[in-house]
């Protein structure tokens, strides 16, 4: 099974709009997009970007990392996992859905999905 087999698992959350893959420096190594008009390489470097800001902030506040971050907006609601810098593979995964979406079922499959992709590399 691919990565973006992996990622098609999303598909079945209401409010679905893309999910991607990348290493903790932004590089998208996987990704899937229901709807066309996501730009998924962009919203990947640009929410990498606060998820590595986040992880500083835990660091040096708690002396600890950032497991998930969890951007609400007015039309979309963007998911964010880390595998964990210690994991086998220091990987970031995102799901993107509508503000209306399911945003517990998506957080429920990242957790199962993060695990299968870490055992893939």
């Amino acid at each position: 099974m691919d990565l973006e087999s992996v990622l098609k698992e999303y598909r079945s959350v209401k409010g679905y709009l893309g999910s991607g893959i990348t290493t903790y420096t932004s590089d998208v190594i996987a990704g899937d997009v229901a709807d066309p008009s996501i730009n998924l390489p962009l919203i990947a470097a640009l929410t990498n970007d606060v998820l590595m800001q986040v992880h500083e902030v835990a660091q040096k506040y708690a002396n600890t990392t950032c497991e998930e971050t969890h951007i609400f907006g007015t039309d979309i609601v963007v998911l964010m996992r880390c595998t964990g810098p210690h994991a086998k593979a220091h990987l970031h995964l995102g799901c993107v859905l509508k503000a209306d979406g399911n945003t517990a079922l998506a957080r429920m499959l990242m957790e199962k999905i993060a695990l299968k992709v870490v055992d893939m590399v």
